[in-house]
């Protein structure tokens, strides 16, 4: 199964390398990677696979130096912040990308230079020597803290994404995590590759230069987001800024806690499942509008590029972009569908850009949770699984939804569902059973009741895409001059809240129930490997 993927190879080899080389892993763990590295060599030669042995061992020296070189940069940057830490700095960098919350704007900085009011004095070397330990210091990536009121004059930011700013303000101290177990902010930055955070008193645009498409985005961002609060409930809205924008900010800490202690949390981020939905639902809407499928290929990918762009770039949306971009490729070279390479080239490419979103739980969850599912679909049994799949999805494609041919659509469709259903159930168990650990080391309890309450909220975040869209684009049209816009409008949004409702209900009624957290503590890392 897998000698005949040579991209897994590939991935597994430089994976190792950078666990190998990762100063956060105790010494003897990495001893023993470097075993199953070794054993891992002399089974590719041993069954003669020399092409696939030689270039698991570039890929693997490769790696290991993009990882040392990136790894030794972003440690001599938080040792320069070490040095200017107390200090009021002036930061000059370029705009990545800029997010609005309740009262400040966080904004992303990326090819920053920092001085700081330190004046050169020639008296002595020691003085030249702390002069350059604190001016002209690099930066690849910084986040900027900005208050409302410092940005400028209304809650619009003096920065487009592109431009080039300069602020005035002083380092934030990032401390490690104290206890273990506890949330660490050093490393949730490190894998988003952010080597500091930055408190801004004040802000000057230095070059006004942004590119129109980033402008355009960041507009269409701001104006949805104002559009979605004022159609909906301050809750309805925050759910659905987070399930179209990626903007999280609205929500409060206990209904971010409510969706994290039930299992599904996931669906707060713009994650893969996202991304796949729109660009499954759009490149079939064009296949369907008779376009050829290189076109809606095409068209396909700059959509959900765009979304990605709009977004905030998470890695999971990175991940689920280069695999759908990958699928358009094989659909048009004729090739089959292989989710399995298709992730490591995915895996492989994310981690030559950022060998530092090794540390991002995101894109740990992302690439396990997504083999997992792979290692199931491969389980005994899955030529009568796809037969029953391939039947359910012809009864669908053959009845149309008209109320006349309702009853024989369901007379056929419902028992063939019924059918599928133990294998979708069992598939759900299995797959949350192998996800046991991931829940250990991140959360440390268990939600029993999650595997039926994705399997029941799942399907119902198509009807919130559709229904969300179909109100907010309905809400720019001058529907008070049509009868049935203004009743398609008011319709659209009485059902996003009422699922809304059916989310929250489901979601209270499953942690109400007996057991439904089930405390495992933080497994360690031999328990992890022998479960």
């Amino acid at each position: 199964m897998f000698l005949s993927r040579p991209l897994f190879f590939l991935a597994l080899f430089a994976l190792l390398g950078e666990l190998i080389l990762s100063p956060e892993i105790p010494f003897s763990y990495r001893f023993l990677l470097l075993f199953f590295l070794l054993f891992l060599s002399l089974f590719l030669f041993k069954q003669k696979k020399y092409r696939l042995f030689f270039s698991s061992l570039l890929c693997l020296a490769l790696f290991m130096l993009n990882f040392y070189s990136v790894n030794h940069r972003y440690g001599a940057e938080r040792e320069n912040i070490g040095y200017i830490l107390p200090l009021q700095t002036v930061l000059r960098g370029k705009v990545l990308y800029i997010e609005e919350q309740e009262k400040k704007w966080k904004i992303i900085l990326g090819s920053c230079i920092a001085d700081t009011a330190l004046e050169k004095k020639n008296s002595s070397l020691q003085k030249k020597e702390k002069y350059q330990k604190r001016n002209d210091l690099h930066f690849q990536k910084l986040m900027l803290y900005l208050q409302k009121d410092s940005a400028g004059e209304g809650s619009t930011p003096l920065l487009l994404p592109g431009q080039i700013c300069s602020v005035k303000g002083h380092f934030l101290e990032l401390n490690p995590a104290s206890n273990e177990g506890e949330f660490s902010l050093t490393h949730y930055y490190k894998g988003e590759g952010i080597s500091g955070v930055f408190q801004a008193n004040t802000i000057e645009l230095i070059q006004g230069e942004s590119s129109p498409f980033a402008k355009e985005l960041f507009t269409l961002k701001q104006s949805l987001g104002n559009r979605i609060s004022s159609l909906y409930p301050e809750e309805t809205a925050a759910f659905l800024k987070s399930l179209f924008l990626g903007e999280r900010s609205g929500m409060t800490l206990s209904e971010k806690s409510l969706y994290q202690s039930a299992g599904i949390s996931h669906i707060l981020a713009i994650s893969g499942l996202h991304l796949s939905l729109l660009g499954e639902f759009f490149y079939r809407l064009l296949r369907k509008a008779k376009l050829s499928s290189l076109l809606s290929s095409l068209i396909t990918s700059f959509f959900l590029f765009s979304y990605f762009l709009f977004t905030g770039s998470s890695h999971s949306a990175f991940r689920a972009l280069f695999m759908l971009f990958l699928r358009f490729a094989a659909i048009q070279l004729g090739k089959g569908k292989d989710l399995l390479s298709q992730l490591s080239f995915a895996f492989l490419f994310l981690l030559w850009l950022n060998p530092l979103s090794l540390y991002s739980v995101g894109m740990q969850c992302s690439f396990f949770t997504l083999f997992v599912f792979f290692l199931l679909e491969e389980r005994p049994g899955k030529t009568v699984r796809k037969k029953k799949e391939k039947v359910l999805s012809k009864i669908s494609k053959k009845y149309t939804f008209s109320i006349s041919g309702l009853p024989s659509f369901l007379s056929k469709l419902i028992p063939c569902f019924l059918s599928t259903l133990p294998h979708r159930l069992q598939s759900s168990f299995l797959f949350y059973l192998a996800l046991l650990p991931l829940f250990s080391l991140i959360q440390f309890s268990f939600p029993l009741y999650a595997p039926l309450l994705n399997l029941l909220l799942l399907p119902l975040l198509p009807f919130f895409f559709l229904l969300g869209a179909i109100s907010i684009l309905l809400s720019y049209l001058p529907e008070q001059d049509f009868l049935l816009l203004r009743l398609l409008s008011i319709s659209s949004r009485f059902l996003v809240n009422r699922l809304f409702q059916l989310f929250h209900l489901f979601i209270e009624k499953s942690l109400a129930l007996p057991f439904s957290q089930i405390l495992l503590g933080k497994m360690q890392v031999l328990s992890v490997i022998f479960y």
